[in-house]
């Protein structure tokens, strides 16, 4: 079980990579080259169960 939750975390973290890159590279920055550097702060805070 906690594998199976690792690997949805890590591909839930890797999708939000991916929509954050979108945003920036499309949206925010459209200028944005391959080459530059974009640093991203995620906070993920667990919710009471």
């Amino acid at each position: 079980m906690r594998s199976t939750i690792s690997d949805n975390f890590e591909k839930c973290i890797a999708d939000v990579r991916n929509e954050i890159d979108d945003i920036i590279n499309e949206a925010l920055n459209p200028k944005a080259t391959k080459g530059d550097d974009v640093i991203i702060a995620v906070t993920i805070t667990e919710l009471p169960h």
